[in-house]
């Protein structure tokens, strides 16, 4: 790839073509995909809030989902403008409704896809926002869950696109910058709940851009400038709260806002302390009831780990209960078998390039604002998260990675020959491997697990098998009449089970016979193992496990 400065029109055909290959990826793969057991939630509540409801039934379902249903409803409208669904067919048009609603989140991806090529052309070069578009549209994990209505990918998006507005705010200024950074700060926190850590980040990137400045006008005791930089960031910071809980009560269609503390049904025990606060229990609450009635649900559901069943890791389950505790490091232990080798070759690569030539990097200027974010995340998701139910929580850092990864390619023009060939065979071995999944992107990992029906015994739940592969398995039953799916007790013959069921996710004695005896020797779309059980090996099974 030879891109020049102001060569405009190449770079323009190179971006447009590899837009048009990540919607084609998410548009084609997800085809016989069924939904996902949270799908229809999230597009529950969506609904419920285009019909002037937020009131919750979930913690975690947000007004973001309302993208969904819009774009579901404009294309269902313009293939009956158009005469092109048929009459009577409502099995068909079920089928179309997941699919036409997930066309809204893949539309949001594209947009996230272009800010990731924005943010690291603006500071490494043409070359390398393009390299970071490559990484972005060729990131599996992204792909998976471009494709689904939930609320992973609107996450990841606007951690990176509020993001880049707070760096275009702190590096240029003014009010105009500062506007469009605290608007979207706001639209952040109504797409997930792991948004509100944009607060304090925002803090810490402010004080390490700032230390040097704070230090000197403690230092100087001089009451003039203390007071005139206290003021500054005052008003800058109430600026941001004033517009960013506006976009928030907006969101939530200021549902009950300003409901004094007290009389929230609180569930959690980090917001009953706060509860039992003497007067914090009559302070108002300037943000709706859903919206912090929905914080404080998710923070129960972490500590206790009621609603999301047991958890797995290297063929360990932790079932949730009293003083529970996930696994420490889950996230980063995800990532080294479900992001691809190359991808990671290319990062590692990055961080030595940074670190070799860092005189020449602004870290307070440029690289704070996507390394402390990065780094902030993997600390709380992997020191404190107990939700480990799939990568898709970790996938706010993707982005910022991608955009951090075009650092290496700024000076793409001075490579030599061997050099760029090197590249070429890791971006070529990214994409064959990444398509070598294809159309099961969702269950994907990179070839240190060679073996892919022993995927299982690495990691569970979202990361292979969320309810995605149902038509796949009709499919399969059609060609296998014989086979038995999901027996209720030991069984011989041709076995199918579901991953989650074999892991214990659901019920760990239930499929223990078959999971601690037999091992696979097929898949059915990664989602389903399936079993070669003999009747003399159940018989031994059998008189093994009596007393």
């Amino acid at each position: 790839m030879k891109l020049k400065i102001g060569d405009r029109p190449t770079e323009l055909v190179v971006v447009a073509a590899l837009l048009s290959v990540f919607f084609i990826l998410c548009v084609s793969s997800i085809a016989l995909k069924t939904e996902t057991y949270d799908e229809p939630m999230h597009y529950r509540y969506g609904k419920q809030l285009t019909e002037l409801n937020s009131e919750r039934f979930d913690d975690s379902k947000m007004p973001f989902s309302v993208i969904n249903v819009v774009v579901r409803h404009g294309i269902m409208n313009a293939l009956e403008i158009l005469k092109i669904l048929p009459t009577n067919a409502t099995q068909f048009q079920e089928y179309l409704n997941i699919h036409t609603a997930r066309v809204g989140t893949i539309l949001f991806a594209l947009i996230l896809a272009f800010f990731v090529y924005r943010w690291s052309r603006e500071l490494y070069g043409i070359s390398a926002g393009v390299f970071s578009l490559f990484l972005f549209v060729f990131s599996p994990n992204i792909i998976a869950h471009a494709r689904l209505v939930t609320t992973d990918i609107y996450a990841a998006g606007m951690v990176t696109i509020s993001t880049y507005y707070f760096w275009k705010f702190l590096k240029h200024r003014g009010w105009q910058n500062a506007g469009m950074s605290a608007v979207t700060l706001g639209l952040a926190q109504l797409a997930k709940y792991t948004c509100v850590f944009l607060y304090p980040i925002y803090i810490l990137i402010v004080i390490v851009r700032y230390w040097n400045s704070i230090v000197d006008t403690v230092l100087s005791n001089k009451k003039m400038r203390v007071s005139r930089w206290g003021l500054v960031c005052s008003g800058y910071l109430l600026f941001f709260l004033s517009v960013s809980m506006l976009v928030i009560n907006t969101g939530f269609l200021f549902n009950k806002s300003f409901t004094p503390l007290r009389d929230y049904q609180i569930k959690s025990s980090l917001m009953k302390h706060v509860q039992a606060i003497p007067v914090v229990d009559n302070l108002p609450v300037p943000v709706p009831y859903p919206y912090l009635q929905g914080l404080d649900w998710v923070k129960y559901r972490d500590d206790t780990g009621k609603g999301y069943g047991n958890i797995y890791l290297f063929g360990k389950l932790r079932t949730p209960g009293a003083n529970f505790n996930g696994f420490k490091g889950y996230y980063l232990f995800a990532s080294f078998f479900k992001v691809p080798i190359a991808a990671q070759i290319i990062l590692i690569l990055a961080l030595i390039n940074y670190l070799r030539r860092r005189k020449r990097y602004a870290f307070r200027e440029d690289e704070q604002f996507l390394l402390i974010p990065v780094l902030f995340f993997t600390v709380y998701l992997n020191l404190s998260l107990n939700a480990q139910i799939g990568l898709r929580h970790f996938l706010v850092v993707f982005p910022l990675m991608a955009v951090f990864c075009g650092s290496f390619f700024r000076d793409w023009k001075d490579f030599g020959k061997k050099r760029k060939v090197a590249i070429g065979v890791l971006m070529s071995w990214l994409a064959v491997s990444v398509m070598s999944y294809y159309p099961h992107f969702l269950s994907y990992f990179n070839e240190l697990v060679w073996n892919r029906t022993r995927s299982y015994k690495l990691l569970s739940d979202s990361n292979i098998d969320w309810g995605q592969n149902e038509l796949y398995l009709e499919r399969w039953l059609e060609r296998h009449k014989d086979a038995q799916v999901h027996p209720q007790g030991p069984a011989a013959g041709k076995i199918v089970v579901s991953v989650n069921n074999v892991t214990g996710i659901f019920d760990p004695k239930q499929y223990g016979w078959l999971r601690e005896n037999f091992e696979p020797v097929d898949h059915i779309a990664y989602s389903y193992l399936v079993y070669d059980v003999q009747e003399d090996q159940l018989r031994k099974v059998r008189n093994q496990s009596q007393p």
